[in-house]
Formats: structure tokens, sequence, C-alpha cells
């Protein structure tokens, strides 16, 4: 009987821990991704109180998207959404790090305030 290394019983520990994580990946990400595509190719909407389809139209939402010319409006409005949400984000959380980190500041639980930021509470 052959015996199994004490490194492939501690590695199956890594492969458990990152189960969560995929798990969430996929119902968050994957899961909601696949829906709009595929919804992507009915047309769905409300007049009214009245609910019209979902009705199979195809790739008409795309070509409609592509050649009723708002695609660059669309693309303005996504860059300015980043740049006033993503920059100002990274500069809070750059800052913040700095403060946290400053050896001189000797600021009182700092490594829970750490804790927190980590987890994003």
């Amino acid at each position: 009987m052959k015996k199994r290394s004490k490194a492939v019983r501690y590695n199956k520990w890594g492969y458990i821990f990152l189960i969560p994580f995929f798990l969430v990946y996929i119902v968050f990400q994957l899961i909601p991704l696949f829906t709009t595509i595929y919804n992507s190719f009915f047309e769905n909407y409300r007049s009214g109180l009245m609910q019209i389809g979902p009705n199979f139209v195809g790739l008409e939402n795309y070509t409609k998207l592509f050649t009723g010319g708002d695609i660059w409006q669309y693309a303005k409005n996504t860059m300015v959404m980043w740049l006033m949400c993503f920059i100002p984000q990274i500069l809070l959380s750059l800052i913040l790090g700095a403060w946290f980190s400053d050896v001189r500041l000797r600021l009182k639980e700092a490594d829970s305030l750490r804790l927190l930021f980590i987890c994003q509470i």
C-alpha cells in the first residue's frame, strides 16, 4: 500500500479554503453575466401597467445600439462615472493606508482599523 505524502494531505486545505471564493464568484459574477447576455436577445419592457415581452428579437438590440449613434454617449457616461468613483476611492484608500501604517502617529487600535478596512466594513 502506497502512503500519501504529508504535502498532499496539507495541500487539500488550500483547495477547501478556495471553495467560498469560487461559489461567491459564480453566484455574483458569472450567473448575472450570462443572464444579462441571454436577456439582451429579448425585447422586454413595460407600457403603462401592461408588460410587453419577453419577445425574442435576436441581434436587433445590438444593431440599434451600434447604429443609433448613442454608443459614444454611453461610453462617455461610463468614463465620467468611473472617474468620479474610482479615482477618489483609490486616493482615499492610499491616504488612509499611509495614515494607519504611520508608526509615528501611535494610533490606538490601528490593527483593528486595518482589519475593518481590509474587510471593507
